[in-house]
Protein backbone atom coordinates (compact mmCIF):
# COMPACT_ATOMS: atom_id res chain seq x y z
CA UNK A 1 0.00 0.00 0.00
CA UNK A 2 1.45 2.96 -0.86
CA UNK A 3 2.28 6.55 1.09
CA UNK A 4 0.57 9.97 0.30
CA UNK A 5 2.83 12.71 1.00
CA UNK A 6 2.20 15.72 3.32
CA UNK A 7 0.95 18.80 1.89
CA UNK A 8 3.59 20.22 2.73
CA UNK A 9 5.95 18.14 1.03
CA UNK A 10 4.17 18.24 -1.82
CA UNK A 11 4.71 21.92 -1.26
CA UNK A 12 7.65 21.97 -1.10
CA UNK A 13 8.54 19.20 -3.63
CA UNK A 14 6.65 21.47 -6.52
CA UNK A 15 8.65 24.25 -5.44
CA UNK A 16 11.93 22.97 -6.22
CA UNK A 17 10.66 21.69 -9.22
CA UNK A 18 9.70 25.17 -10.00
CA UNK A 19 12.85 26.55 -8.52
CA UNK A 20 15.10 24.51 -11.14
CA UNK A 21 12.54 25.35 -14.08
CA UNK A 22 12.50 29.05 -13.32
CA UNK A 23 15.97 29.49 -12.43
CA UNK A 24 15.62 30.74 -9.29
CA UNK A 25 15.00 30.17 -5.39
CA UNK A 26 12.80 32.76 -4.81
CA UNK A 27 9.64 31.29 -5.67
CA UNK A 28 6.58 31.15 -3.80
CA UNK A 29 3.06 30.05 -3.76
CA UNK A 30 0.02 32.46 -3.84
CA UNK A 31 -1.40 31.35 -0.36
CA UNK A 32 2.41 31.08 1.38
CA UNK A 33 2.43 35.08 -0.22
CA UNK A 34 -0.77 35.73 1.31
CA UNK A 35 0.52 34.46 4.79
CA UNK A 36 3.54 36.92 4.63
CA UNK A 37 1.46 39.52 3.72
CA UNK A 38 -1.14 39.28 6.06
CA UNK A 39 1.53 38.82 9.26
CA UNK A 40 3.21 41.79 8.20
CA UNK A 41 0.22 44.29 7.27
CA UNK A 42 -0.83 43.02 11.33
CA UNK A 43 1.99 42.74 12.68
CA UNK A 44 3.55 46.20 11.00
CA UNK A 45 4.29 49.06 13.91
CA UNK A 46 3.98 51.50 11.10
CA UNK A 47 0.71 50.46 10.12
CA UNK A 48 -0.82 50.96 13.51
CA UNK A 49 -3.92 53.54 13.96
CA UNK A 50 -5.95 54.15 17.39
CA UNK A 51 -8.81 55.37 14.78
CA UNK A 52 -8.94 55.99 10.49
CA UNK A 53 -10.72 59.13 9.57
CA UNK A 54 -13.35 59.06 6.60
CA UNK A 55 -16.64 59.08 4.72
CA UNK A 56 -19.21 56.28 4.25
CA UNK A 57 -20.01 54.87 1.36
CA UNK A 58 -22.12 51.27 0.22
CA UNK A 59 -23.03 50.49 4.20
CA UNK A 60 -25.47 47.63 4.67
CA UNK A 61 -25.95 44.53 6.24
CA UNK A 62 -25.53 40.92 5.09
CA UNK A 63 -27.63 37.68 5.53
CA UNK A 64 -25.56 37.29 8.36
CA UNK A 65 -25.52 40.32 10.60
CA UNK A 66 -22.55 41.62 9.38
CA UNK A 67 -22.27 45.13 8.67
CA UNK A 68 -19.93 45.88 5.80
CA UNK A 69 -18.94 49.62 4.23
CA UNK A 70 -16.30 51.75 2.44
CA UNK A 71 -14.52 54.21 4.25
CA UNK A 72 -13.16 56.76 1.53
CA UNK A 73 -11.43 60.08 1.14
CA UNK A 74 -9.55 61.34 -1.04
CA UNK A 75 -9.47 58.83 -4.03
CA UNK A 76 -8.60 56.26 -1.67
CA UNK A 77 -11.29 53.36 -0.40
CA UNK A 78 -10.59 50.60 2.23
CA UNK A 79 -13.68 48.50 3.26
CA UNK A 80 -14.90 47.66 6.70
CA UNK A 81 -16.48 45.00 8.71
CA UNK A 82 -18.60 45.00 11.85
CA UNK A 83 -19.47 41.70 12.96
CA UNK A 84 -22.54 40.88 14.33
CA UNK A 85 -21.90 40.38 17.76
CA UNK A 86 -19.77 44.10 17.92
CA UNK A 87 -22.86 45.37 16.23
CA UNK A 88 -24.35 46.11 19.71
CA UNK A 89 -21.31 48.02 21.36
CA UNK A 90 -21.44 50.61 18.36
CA UNK A 91 -22.80 53.79 19.36
CA UNK A 92 -22.84 55.31 15.77
CA UNK A 93 -26.12 55.05 12.97
CA UNK A 94 -24.12 54.53 9.98
CA UNK A 95 -24.89 55.83 7.02
CA UNK A 96 -23.62 56.60 3.37
CA UNK A 97 -22.15 60.34 3.44
CA UNK A 98 -21.57 60.39 7.06
CA UNK A 99 -17.82 61.25 8.21
CA UNK A 100 -16.51 58.53 10.81
CA UNK A 101 -13.70 57.63 12.90
CA UNK A 102 -12.97 53.74 12.91
CA UNK A 103 -11.52 52.35 15.68
CA UNK A 104 -10.53 48.46 14.59
CA UNK A 105 -7.62 46.53 13.38
CA UNK A 106 -5.95 46.40 9.56
CA UNK A 107 -6.30 42.55 8.72
CA UNK A 108 -5.21 41.18 5.50
CA UNK A 109 -8.27 38.46 3.66
CA UNK A 110 -5.76 36.09 2.19
CA UNK A 111 -9.09 34.30 0.16
CA UNK A 112 -9.68 37.56 -2.01
CA UNK A 113 -6.42 39.37 -1.55
CA UNK A 114 -8.71 42.00 0.05
CA UNK A 115 -7.66 44.51 2.85
CA UNK A 116 -9.93 45.58 5.47
CA UNK A 117 -10.84 47.53 8.94
CA UNK A 118 -12.09 44.82 11.29
CA UNK A 119 -14.67 47.19 13.53
CA UNK A 120 -14.14 47.54 16.73
CA UNK A 121 -16.20 51.39 17.51
CA UNK A 122 -17.20 53.87 15.45
CA UNK A 123 -17.60 58.13 16.29
CA UNK A 124 -19.42 59.94 14.43
CA UNK A 125 -17.68 63.40 13.65
CA UNK A 126 -20.37 64.99 10.79
CA UNK A 127 -21.83 65.33 7.35
CA UNK A 128 -18.91 63.88 5.03
CA UNK A 129 -16.96 66.68 2.75
CA UNK A 130 -19.06 65.10 -0.44
CA UNK A 131 -21.90 64.81 1.13
CA UNK A 132 -22.08 68.19 1.68
CA UNK A 133 -20.73 69.02 -1.80
CA UNK A 134 -23.69 67.03 -3.30
CA UNK A 135 -25.93 68.72 -0.91
CA UNK A 136 -24.93 72.01 -2.29
CA UNK A 137 -24.85 71.25 -5.82
CA UNK A 138 -28.12 70.25 -5.56
CA UNK A 139 -29.29 73.47 -4.29
CA UNK A 140 -27.61 75.12 -7.48
CA UNK A 141 -29.49 72.86 -9.69
CA UNK A 142 -32.51 73.25 -8.26
CA UNK A 143 -32.22 77.11 -7.82
CA UNK A 144 -31.68 77.23 -11.69
CA UNK A 145 -35.03 75.18 -12.17
CA UNK A 146 -33.35 72.02 -13.25
CA UNK A 147 -35.31 69.72 -10.57
CA UNK A 148 -38.58 71.25 -11.61
CA UNK A 149 -40.54 68.72 -12.51
CA UNK A 150 -42.37 70.88 -14.41
CA UNK A 151 -38.82 70.87 -16.83
CA UNK A 152 -39.01 67.04 -17.22
CA UNK A 153 -40.07 65.64 -20.49
CA UNK A 154 -42.13 62.81 -20.88
CA UNK A 155 -40.15 59.87 -22.43
CA UNK A 156 -41.36 58.47 -25.51
CA UNK A 157 -43.55 55.22 -25.03
CA UNK A 158 -42.36 53.71 -28.56
CA UNK A 159 -39.07 54.76 -29.93
CA UNK A 160 -37.43 53.91 -33.31
CA UNK A 161 -33.82 54.70 -32.16
CA UNK A 162 -32.28 54.72 -28.84
CA UNK A 163 -29.05 56.34 -28.02
CA UNK A 164 -26.97 54.44 -25.48
CA UNK A 165 -23.99 56.09 -24.30
CA UNK A 166 -22.27 53.40 -21.82
CA UNK A 167 -19.11 51.80 -21.51
CA UNK A 168 -19.41 49.19 -24.95
CA UNK A 169 -17.93 46.14 -22.53
CA UNK A 170 -19.89 46.60 -19.78
CA UNK A 171 -22.88 44.45 -18.38
CA UNK A 172 -24.78 47.43 -18.34
CA UNK A 173 -24.38 47.79 -22.39
CA UNK A 174 -25.66 43.78 -22.35
CA UNK A 175 -28.19 44.72 -20.25
CA UNK A 176 -30.12 47.62 -21.51
CA UNK A 177 -29.71 45.97 -25.45
CA UNK A 178 -30.86 42.52 -24.75
CA UNK A 179 -33.75 43.96 -22.51
CA UNK A 180 -34.39 46.43 -25.35
CA UNK A 181 -34.49 43.40 -27.57
CA UNK A 182 -36.10 41.09 -25.99
CA UNK A 183 -39.09 44.00 -25.63
CA UNK A 184 -39.19 45.56 -28.88
CA UNK A 185 -36.74 43.72 -31.35
CA UNK A 186 -37.29 46.09 -34.26
CA UNK A 187 -36.12 49.43 -32.23
CA UNK A 188 -32.55 50.53 -33.53
CA UNK A 189 -30.29 50.91 -31.07
CA UNK A 190 -26.91 53.32 -31.40
CA UNK A 191 -24.26 52.40 -28.63
CA UNK A 192 -21.95 55.44 -27.90
CA UNK A 193 -19.02 54.00 -26.15
CA UNK A 194 -17.49 55.96 -23.16
CA UNK A 195 -15.97 55.44 -20.10
CA UNK A 196 -18.40 55.56 -16.89
CA UNK A 197 -15.50 56.46 -13.93
CA UNK A 198 -12.17 57.87 -14.02
CA UNK A 199 -10.71 60.91 -14.59
CA UNK A 200 -11.75 60.90 -18.39
CA UNK A 201 -15.70 60.20 -17.69
CA UNK A 202 -17.27 63.40 -17.21
CA UNK A 203 -15.94 64.83 -20.37
CA UNK A 204 -16.78 61.77 -22.40
CA UNK A 205 -20.29 61.21 -20.74
CA UNK A 206 -20.84 64.86 -22.00
CA UNK A 207 -19.61 64.56 -25.43
CA UNK A 208 -21.14 61.16 -26.22
CA UNK A 209 -24.73 62.53 -25.35
CA UNK A 210 -24.29 66.35 -27.30
CA UNK A 211 -22.86 64.26 -30.01
CA UNK A 212 -26.05 62.07 -30.26
CA UNK A 213 -28.31 65.07 -29.62
CA UNK A 214 -26.57 67.31 -32.23
CA UNK A 215 -26.94 64.52 -34.93
CA UNK A 216 -30.60 64.20 -34.16
CA UNK A 217 -30.03 60.63 -35.05
CA UNK A 218 -32.10 59.25 -31.60
CA UNK A 219 -35.98 59.89 -30.50
CA UNK A 220 -33.91 58.97 -26.72
CA UNK A 221 -30.62 59.29 -25.29
CA UNK A 222 -29.95 56.42 -22.10
CA UNK A 223 -26.80 57.31 -19.93
CA UNK A 224 -26.25 54.26 -18.09
CA UNK A 225 -23.38 51.89 -16.27
CA UNK A 226 -23.99 49.33 -13.98
CA UNK A 227 -23.66 48.73 -10.04
CA UNK A 228 -20.86 49.49 -8.53
CA UNK A 229 -19.17 51.67 -5.63
CA UNK A 230 -20.86 54.70 -4.84
CA UNK A 231 -17.16 56.44 -5.63
CA UNK A 232 -17.66 55.32 -8.77
CA UNK A 233 -20.99 56.77 -9.27
CA UNK A 234 -20.17 59.97 -8.62
CA UNK A 235 -19.60 61.30 -11.96
CA UNK A 236 -23.43 60.84 -12.76
CA UNK A 237 -23.81 63.57 -10.19
CA UNK A 238 -21.65 66.23 -11.02
CA UNK A 239 -23.43 69.21 -12.11
CA UNK A 240 -21.97 69.81 -15.68
CA UNK A 241 -23.25 66.36 -16.59
CA UNK A 242 -26.72 67.24 -15.41
CA UNK A 243 -26.61 70.70 -17.35
CA UNK A 244 -26.29 68.65 -20.51
CA UNK A 245 -28.68 66.08 -20.07
CA UNK A 246 -31.11 69.05 -19.32
CA UNK A 247 -30.63 71.15 -21.98
CA UNK A 248 -31.05 68.20 -24.80
CA UNK A 249 -33.38 69.06 -27.34
CA UNK A 250 -33.44 64.95 -27.12
CA UNK A 251 -35.51 63.41 -24.78
CA UNK A 252 -32.96 61.82 -22.10
CA UNK A 253 -32.59 59.37 -18.68
CA UNK A 254 -29.44 58.89 -16.85
CA UNK A 255 -29.26 55.38 -14.68
CA UNK A 256 -26.69 53.03 -13.06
Amino acid sequence: MGSESAPDEQSASRREVLQDRLGTEAVTFVDTLGAEIATVVEDAPALAFDYVVGEVSDHGVSSNGHVHFDLTHGDATIHCVCFAYRRATVDADLDDGQQVAVKGDLSYYEANGSFSVIVADVVTIGTGQYQQTFERNRAILAGDGLLDPDTKRSLPTHPDRIGLVTSAESDARTDAVTSVRDRHPGVDIVVHDTPVQGDDAMASLMGAVSELDDAARVDVIVVTRGGGADVDLRVFNETPLCRVLHNTSTRAASSS
